[in-house]
């Protein structure tokens, strides 16, 4: 099964920045792996079918490039991947 090239989405507003790489839409699961949503500088990975779709990053400038081949691969959300 061939996936098609997973997107890459940068947005910043006044008072934060979200990045995001893959697809988001379909998730069935989705993990903070870095960070948290009370400092408001996170990292998360999304995942459908246990395969992970897509990494964002919430005010962490370039931080879901640490995970694009996890993405491009789908490769698989580990048990206990979580911050």
């Amino acid at each position: 099964m061939t996936l098609p090239a997973p997107s890459w989405i940068a947005v910043v507003g006044a008072s934060v920045a979200v990045q995001i790489y893959g697809r988001t839409r379909g998730a069935d699961e989705v993990r903070i792996v870095e960070g948290s949503l009370t400092a408001r500088r996170l990292i998360a990975l999304y995942a459908r079918r246990g395969r992970i779709c897509a990494a964002a990053g919430g005010n962490k400038v370039r931080a879901p490039h640490g995970h694009r081949a996890q993405v491009a691969d789908a490769a698989v959300i580990e048990v206990g991947c979580a911050a």
